[in-house]
């Protein structure tokens, strides 16, 4: 390599790194353990305080903490309190542009005792005075104010080599990749970009590509379901004055889109059961690099969005490596399929032994007797009746042995069967739905009315999936990029699309705003997981790959 584009990989390096400290000493100013160690932030106290080595803790008749930041706008504040009884607390946080405090600029909260930290957001405007207001005695186990400043001049030189050192690091890799091509020479944008994009098995080229674009297609449809289904979710929670007909739609619909999750353990079973030679360690290494070391990338970047990942290494990061290993993910709520997906997989091994003897009749047999098990455990308490066998093994293993045995070549004459049943069983959801107020117990997860409804759907994307045949660019771009798409697709929706730019399915007479969702949420997430993939996840994985092979 020469020394000109070893500098220029380090002067991207110091780019990158220099706005990112630049970034973390700006604009987060943490709250220590102790009052004279507030550095430069200025903290005036107006009550009765006392320091341990652990927290505040706050006394008297009326507890409050006053603090400024002159010349340094403040954006929100981050807010750990815990009340010394058992009775909850009121916190109430003013902000000011002067020393006067006003009602109307004020945001009010309810802490119970065991919540975690509260987040204070502020309009946006030049405030530069807070003052934290507490009803009772209470301990403050963190306080993170974070500021909001426009971008200035060293800002936007420091941002500039972040965002061309993920490019760059695109480039070196395809080009490393592809280097034996003659068509692709050092400093030869132009084949690059041919490959990359547009011909011999590029991103969006049709031709040559050994990809079976059924799997693709049902990728695609996973993961708008899971996004529409959550953006109906959330607008659902607050349905007054929406007319009955609308919320009746929205429930339908939510019910239907809810089955992504069905779709997801299908496809896991049809692509993973097939019988092959590959060893259980060869099988967990793979899905430690493909599924884990997103997940937990992925999962940091939701954190730091959310202002629950300040830069306090490694206390912060013990302590999301620690809710991500216990499941413990409010920033990700939907990281709890990803769970069940993982845990499907410590089987995988070990079903495929199974699968490699079952004929094709005995591998019906099983798939009939875990739908039956999934009616027992499921519809059987609801009726009232109750049984001492467990079906455990009947809920979501049993649906992805269900999808494996969809995608049998025999299973083709039960088609015509299979559809109608899950058309069937879709109306029937639709009318539980409208009519019944725990209607979540019927046709949620696994309940076997869903199971249903979902094969309907699995066999009729995995049959009839050539008639997308033209749009098999676009179905594999987002295939590829579907899994990381799905974990950042909360973060997306609910800040992004929701939170800032105000857009709703129930916008534009519901199928607009829905439409427009969803679209927005797959545009944004290709892009943010496009770079995140080619870059933080790549490097990882190289060398994750190498301590492997070491």
């Amino acid at each position: 390599m020469s020394r000109k584009k070893i500098f220029l990989i380090l002067a991207e390096l110091f780019f990158a790194a220099g706005f990112l400290i630049f970034q973390i000493l700006d604009c987060v100013l943490t709250l220590h353990q102790v009052p004279d160690s507030f550095g430069h932030l200025a903290a005036v106290f107006d009550g009765s305080w006392d320091a341990d080595s652990h927290s505040f803790s706050v006394n008297g008749p009326d507890p409050r903490l006053i603090f400024s930041e002159p010349g340094r706008p403040v954006s929100d504040l981050l807010l750990e309190v815990r009340p010394e009884g058992a009775e909850q607390i009121q916190v109430q946080v003013f902000y000011s542009r002067d020393d006067i405090f006003r009602e109307e600029d004020s945001a009010l909260r309810y802490v119970q005792p065991g919540d975690g930290a509260v987040r204070f957001v502020f309009p946006s405007d030049n405030w530069s005075q807070i003052r934290v207001d507490i009803s009772q005695n209470a301990d403050i186990l963190q306080a993170e104010l974070f500021c909001n400043q426009p971008l200035r001049l060293a800002e936007a030189f420091f941002a500039s080599g972040a965002l061309a050192l993920p490019l760059f690091l695109i480039y070196r890799r395809k080009w490393l990749a592809n280097r034996a091509d003659r068509s692709i020479r050092p400093g030869h944008t132009g084949g690059l970009l041919r490959r990359v994009w547009g011909s011999r098995g590029g991103v969006f080229s049709s031709s040559g590509s050994s990809r079976i674009l059924a799997y693709d297609v049902l990728r695609c449809m996973a993961l708008i379901m899971v996004i529409a289904a959550h953006g109906l979710e959330a607008d659902l929670a607050y349905t007054e004055g929406i007319a009955d007909g609308k919320r009746a739609v929205m429930t339908v619909l939510s019910v239907f889109f809810l089955g992504c999750n069905v779709i997801y353990l299908m496809l896991s079973g049809a692509l993973l059961l097939k019988p092959c030679k590959e060893t259980a360690a060869a099988f967990y290494k793979k899905r430690l690099l493909r599924v884990v070391l997103p997940m937990g990338v992925y999962y940091l970047i939701c954190l730091g969005f959310d202002g629950q990942l300040s830069f306090r290494i490694p206390e912060d990061l013990f302590y999301a490596i620690r809710d991500l290993l216990t499941g413990n993910t409010p920033a990700a709520p939907h990281y709890w399929l990803l769970f069940v997906l993982l845990s499907f997989y410590l089987l995988v091994p070990f079903l495929r032994s199974m699968t490699a003897s079952l004929s094709y009749r005995r591998l019906t047999l099983l798939s009939a007797i875990l739908f039956a098990g999934m009616i027992v455990e499921r519809y059987f308490p609801l009726w009232g009746i109750s049984l001492g066998i467990s079906w455990y093994i009947a809920s979501w293993a049993g649906t992805a042995m269900i999808g494996y045995w969809l995608v049998q070549p025999e299973t083709r004459r039960f088609r015509g069967w299979i559809l109608a049943a899950g058309s069937i069983s879709f109306v029937i959801m639709a009318v539980i739905s409208t009519h019944t107020q725990d209607y979540f117990s019927w046709t949620s997860n696994y309940a076997p009315l869903n199971v249903l409804a979902m094969a309907g759907l699995f066999t009729a994307l995995w049959n009839y999936s050539n008639i997308l045949g033209r749009l098999r660019p676009l179905l594999e771009l987002l295939s590829r990029y579907s899994y990381s798409i799905l974990l950042i697709h909360w973060l997306i929706l609910y800040d992004l699309v929701r939170g800032q730019w105000q857009l709703y399915t129930t916008s534009y007479m519901l199928l607009g705003g829905l439409g427009l969702t969803v679209a927005a949420v797959l545009i944004v997430g290709l892009a943010a997981s496009f770079l995140t993939d080619h870059t933080i996840i790549f490097l990882l994985r190289k060398g994750m790959q190498r301590l492997f092979r070491g």
